[in-house]
């Protein structure tokens, strides 16, 4: 079955989403812990222990017994517009359905509970647009952090000049340059 995600409203009115009894993983390194989980709007709010807290009448409540609850997941290497080859599809090639590629493979991030992604390089200004529309809630969609073909320093070598760096933060490219790993890989000593 399809996930929908839940519709965006303002965080003033955002509603609250309270997951009782399950087996938390918060990813901290503790051991998960049944507890309760406050959700509000999109954020987590607080972890409470089960049966201190009492919730008004109109709160959603789930009861995760017998369930694992996470938080949602990363994809540190992604790249939303490119192309299936084995399609072969004549508009493959074309920014428009680049876009349409990374509008869907944004859909499908979030139904498998993939919440933020790196983009390591899609065509053109893809990413930094979809990242654009799912921060403004036009489109559902992970939280993307766009870099830009030739920022991944193994694969797409770029030099890392001043002027690189300076480009790179005017374009919103979000990735930490480093060359150390780079030398360290090409030039072992």
């Amino acid at each position: 079955p399809r996930r929908i995600p839940v519709k965006p409203v303002p965080e003033a009115t955002a509603p609250t989403l309270i997951v009782k009894n399950g087996r938390i993983f918060d990813g901290s390194g503790k051991s998960a812990c049944v507890d309760t989980l406050v959700i509000q709007g999109n954020k987590i709010k607080e972890i409470v222990k089960i049966g201190t807290a009492v919730w008004p009448d109109e709160t959603r409540v789930i009861d995760a017994s017998g369930k694992t609850v996470m938080p949602g997941m990363i994809d540190l290497h992604t790249h939303l517009s490119y192309v299936d080859l084995s399609a072969m599809d004549p508009h493959a090639f074309n920014e428009a359905d680049g876009t349409l590629r990374g509008v869907e493979k944004c859909r499908y991030f979030i139904e498998c509970g993939i919440t933020s992604i790196r983009d390591m390089g899609s065509y053109g200004a893809i990413p930094f647009r979809l990242k654009e529309w799912i921060a403004r809630k036009r489109i559902p969609g992970p939280r993307v952090f766009a870099v830009e073909a030739g920022v991944d320093m193994v694969e797409h070598t770029l030099p890392r000049t001043d002027e690189s760096i300076r480009l790179m933060a005017e374009k919103g490219i979000e990735a930490i340059p480093t060359i150390v790993p780079y030398i360290l890989i090409m030039n072992p000593a």
